[in-house]
């Protein structure tokens, strides 16, 4: 048994069997009923990409018609250009992990006579929880001690209005003064408290439901880098245009080798452009004539 900031009471808490018991038979403290893993980033998507496919197949294609050299370029700048996006990828869900890692909100909790840090998902009923001013309530619980608590429940209520709590006593409220709740802000005092629900049973999950999972588990400069992660179909785009420059200089250098099968393309360009102005010319002398 232990005391902890100079409170009365002497406190044990739960066991590591008794916690898993707990977890067997109530779940974890989340808010939905079935976990969503954290998507993580996929290298297939952009290997089988519209774009890397379709780059590739010109790269095969321009083996038949524009030659091996022109066909091996493609293919290179295809790959060059997966193996960066990849990359990119790679990176940003490093970078994602990281901050999630280093953000996850933790909370004291008394279990066998000490003081641990917990993670929210990881609190049980009848566990002890410490709560003081500045942080959030991690599960419905019935206050054991307190020094001058106060609570924002404008979550339940609607008003900013601080809501005095204590110890002990009988209501018949809805919102009880001797429970604080799930979702709901310490904002003055201490106490010690003691978990009766978490999770889905909790007043909080009852009254909102489940939350928008958007971006439940992510911080802001996670979400910076979210948005920022879309500019990659803007190199997508850029990839698109110059592939398809690429498919009409070859179609462009393979029409000039079926008109000019000699290979002088530049001298034979010119001859063809003198004989077209000397056909216009004469075209035009024609119709004099004929007028």
């Amino acid at each position: 048994m232990a005391q902890f900031f100079n409170f009365k009471g002497d406190y044990f808490g739960l066991t590591e069997s008794d916690v898993q018991k707990n977890i067997d038979l109530y779940g974890y403290n989340i808010y939905t009923k079935k976990e969503q893993p954290r998507e993580r980033f996929n290298p297939g998507k952009v290997i089988l990409s519209p774009s890397a496919l379709l780059m590739f197949i010109a790269g095969v294609l321009s083996f038949f018609s524009s030659g091996i050299l022109t066909g091996i370029v493609i293919i290179l700048i295809d790959i060059a250009w997966c193996v960066a996006n990849i990359r990119i990828g790679q990176r940003s869900d490093e970078r994602l992990e990281e901050f999630h890692e280093s953000t996850v909100m933790k909370y004291r909790v008394i279990r066998q006579g000490k003081l641990e840090l917990v993670e929210k998902e990881f609190i049980v009923p009848e566990d002890l929880i410490l709560v003081q001013a500045g942080e959030s309530v991690p599960a419905d619980a019935m206050i054991q001690e307190c020094r001058d608590l106060t609570v924002d429940e404008s979550v339940f209520t609607g008003s900013n209005k601080p809501m005095a709590k204590y110890a002990g006593g009988i209501s018949k409220s809805e919102l009880k003064p001797t429970f604080v709740y799930s979702g709901t802000k310490i904002l003055t005092g201490v106490a010690v408290c003691k978990v009766s629900a978490t999770g889905v049973d909790t007043k909080y999950y009852h009254k909102v439901g489940d939350p928008n999972p958007k971006h439940c588990y992510y911080t802001t400069m996670e979400r910076i880098i979210q948005k920022l992660l879309p500019l990659r179909s803007h190199l997508n785009g850029c990839m698109d245009t110059l592939r398809q420059r690429g498919v009409r200089i070859c179609n462009a250098r393979h029409h000039a080798r079926t008109l000019f099968p000699s290979g002088g393309y530049r001298h034979d360009h010119k001859n063809l452009l003198h004989k077209m102005r000397l056909r216009n010319v004469r075209e035009k002398r024609d119709r004099k004539i004929a007028v």
